[in-house]
């Protein structure tokens, strides 16, 4: 994913822990229940926004207002969760600009696919948990953790409010 500046001083600690996960949940509301689908976000824009590349036929019947975005990296215990709403978009050069060879195999007639849609998805609250240590340090972190019967040395936990936007 490519990541701009971050214009959010708090969003720059979110950018650096996400910068390098390829995939992330995204959960909304379709016409009956939660549903949650992989997705590949492909730029976080100066302002804190996700976009990817998807199908119109995908995100039919899904409500757009309130969508969360979970990204996971267990190997390094980083753990990003986004709350807000989005957009969908049929730009052409919006899809021109975030288009990339990895999008071909879904959409073989390439920006100008006519499923193919832009989604901007924009933050409203961003939760992140961080633990900078080597595994075997947060393993006995842990384990101290239950000696103790209170968290000790896990990590980092941070909460941004973007307000809406």
């Amino acid at each position: 994913m490519k990541v701009h500046d971050q214009t959010h001083p708090a969003m720059k600690k979110v950018a650096d822990l996400i910068e390098d996960m390829k995939v992330c949940m995204i959960t909304a509301v379709d016409e009956h229940h939660l549903a949650s689908r992989p997705m590949s976000p492909i730029l976080l824009d100066k302002d804190g926004a996700l976009w990817f590349l998807t199908s119109a036929s995908a995100m039919q019947g899904v409500r757009l207002e309130s969508i969360t975005a979970a990204f996971s990296n267990e190997s390094d215990a980083s753990y990003v969760s986004m709350e807000g709403h989005a957009y969908l978009l049929d730009d052409t050069p919006t899809k021109e600009h975030l288009w990339s060879a990895f999008a071909k195999p879904w959409f073989p007639d390439g920006p100008d696919s006519p499923d193919l849609r832009a989604l901007k998805f924009v933050p409203r609250t961003v939760d992140f948990w961080d633990s900078p240590s080597s595994k075997v340090i947060r393993l006995f972190a842990v384990a101290a953790s239950v000696i103790v019967g209170k968290p000790v040395g896990l990590g980092e936990h941070g909460h941004v409010a973007l307000g809406a936007r």
